[in-house]
Order: C-alpha cells, then sequence, then structure tokens
C-alpha cells in the first residue's frame, strides 16, 4: 500500500493523528499528515508540541481549498454543540454543527478516495433524524459510498462509555461494510488498572460501574449530572485527574500538560480539551480496517 496522505479537520490535540499512525505502524504501512485546521490557541499549542511540521490553515471557513495540498482521506470530529443530547439542538442549523458543511465544501474540492468523520450519538436523532438524512445525502451527491456506525469506546480497551457515530466513505464506490463491523473487544473492559489507576497503581473499579461515563469538554468535578469519578478506599468519590482523563481517551500520560513552547497548560484547559478529543483505541480500530480494506483491493488490483 502506497503512503496514504491524509488532511485533518478540527484536529483538537490529535487522537486521529495517533489512531492513525498507531494503526499504521501496526500494518507496517506509511502515512503522513499534510495539514490540519485547528482554531483554539491552547488546543493548537499542544497539537503543535507533538506534531511540530504539520501546518495548521486554521478556521476551517476561512481555508481556500486551491492552496491545499492533494491528499487520499479527509478526517474530522466536526462539533457535537448543536447536536448533543445537553445543548439546545439546533442541528445543522445551528453555527458549530453547520460546519459539516465546511468539510463537504473541502470533499468537493479536493476529491479525496476516504474520509472519516466522528461525532455524537446524538447526530442520529437530531431534527427527528432529517439532519443526520441531509449529511447522508449530501456525501451521496458529492460520489460518496457512505459506511456510518455507532461504536462504543468502553469496547476498545478503554473504561469509558463513549458511544460515538463513525462516518467512513469511499469515492465513486460503495463502502466496504467490513470497516465499520468492528464492535471491539467481546467483553467490556473491567478494572481500569491499565487506563485509570489511583496513584498506588492499586486496581481499582471506576465509580459504581465497570467502566466511567461520557468524559466531557465541560468537566471539572463530581456531580449531579452523571459526571464521571473515582471511589477511594475511604469510600470517598474523587474527580479524575487531567491524566486519567487522558488515559480514558487513550493519549500517553501528560500529553495535554504543556504547549510547543512548554507553556504550562491550566487543569481546565486539559480537562476541555480531554473531553473534546476522540478516543484513540476506538480510531486506531476504525483505521486498521479501513487500511486492511485499502491493502486487500490494491493487492487485488495488482493482481488482476
Amino acid at each position: 500500500m502506497k503512503k496514504t496522505k491524509y488532511f485533518s479537520t478540527f484536529s483538537g490535540i490529535g487522537g486521529f493523528e495517533l489512531g492513525i499512525e498507531n494503526a499504521a505502524k501496526e500494518l507496517g504501512l506509511a502515512t503522513e499528515c499534510v495539514g490540519f485546521s485547528e482554531v483554539d490557541k491552547f488546543t493548537t499549542s499542544v497539537y503543535q508540541r507533538h506534531f511540530p511540521n504539520t501546518k495548521n490553515y486554521g478556521d476551517i471557513k476561512q481555508i481556500n481549498t486551491d492552496e491545499l495540498p492533494d491528499f487520499d482521506l479527509l478526517v474530522g470530529g466536526f462539533p457535537c454543540q448543536d447536536v448533543s443530547m445537553i445543548g439546545k439542538r439546533k442541528g445543522l442549523a445551528g453555527e458549530r454543527t453547520g460546519l459539516f458543511y465546511e468539510l463537504a465544501r473541502i470533499l468537493e474540492a479536493k476529491q479525496p478516495k476516504y474520509f472519516v468523520f466522528e461525532n455524537v450519538k446524538g447526530l442520529l436523532s437530531s431534527n427527528k433524524g432529517k439532519d443526520f438524512k441531509q449529511i447522508l445525502q449530501t456525501l451521496n451527491n458529492l460520489g460518496y459510498g457512505v459506511q456510518w456506525g455507532v461504536l462504543d469506546a468502553q469496547y476498545f480497551r478503554t473504561p469509558q462509555h463513549r458511544e460515538r457515530v463513525i462516518l467512513v466513505g469511499f469515492l465513486r464506490e460503495k463502502c466496504r461494510p467490513e470497516v465499520l463491523s468492528i464492535r471491539g473487544e467481546d467483553r467490556k473492559t473491567i478494572l481500569a488498572s491499565e487506563c485509570i489507576a489511583a496513584f498506588s497503581k492499586r486496581r481499582t473499579k471506576v465509580a459504581r460501574h465497570n467502566f466511567i461515563n461520557t468524559i466531557i469538554a465541560s468537566y471539572h468535578g463530581i456531580g449531579s449530572d452523571g459526571a464521571p469519578g473515582i471511589i477511594e478506599d475511604d469510600g470517598k468519590v474523587r474527580r479524575l485527574t487531567p491524566i486519567e482523563c487522558e488515559r480514558c481517551q487513550m493519549f500517553p500520560d501528560n500529553w495535554t500538560k504543556l504547549g510547543k513552547d512548554d507553556e504550562l497548560i491550566s487543569d481546565s484547559q486539559r480537562y476541555h480539551m480531554c473531553g473534546n478529543a476522540v478516543c484513540v483505541s476506538m480510531m486506531r480500530a476504525v483505521f486498521l480496517a479501513l487500511f486492511d480494506v485499502i491493502c486487500k483491493e490494491e493487492q487485488g488490483a495488482e493482481q488482476r
């Protein structure tokens, strides 16, 4: 399989990038991020610390597609605030989730062979399902065969219950169903010894369940809204630390601690970044499946 070049949008702290890199490394493939799009200054600083050689094209609404390099794959977790169950649910008419149409603009101009998009489960029910239908119709009109599914991070090596809609598209071809036939492990992650551990590094159960509730961008502590926490030996519940939130999303420890110039990132910003991020292990599984399909098809074409 030739090197896969991709463009990253709504890039956050690089969850898509790590998912792609981890999958490619496991399969012995080469990938290259030709650019990213992010506007938040703290998030951008963390991203550029880890990916210093990748150009930021800034606000997706201001991107001149004529200036973008060619790429094979477009990825992005477009904003969910307008379709989230805890938001005002303006849907695609909202200023933030409506940025999906900027993804469509880039697809139309650059015609990459593939795309992978991510959003919250509420996208399916927004405007009684009409918004999701509009998304699928828009992608179809651009020439993409689309497959979608709901994946839960708790089945992908992390004890976080985090359901997300994943959309995969193939240009002018029917999307291969095996890409999203993945369901992760046969059982949930029961103990958090590898993902969330107390400072004593003992095997620690997460809250009252075998997994924690979804980490959100506004997470600051324990509340009645189901915000996740850790039960200590004395029975008290404490909030997760920033490192534990990173582990729930399967980022390396202290991934969000420093910016590009070694500036210290506040805990408040670190919680915000982790809550907005995609789960690395889940994206790794998606790209393992996608790259496997692409490799098999390329090999088949060579044999014909």
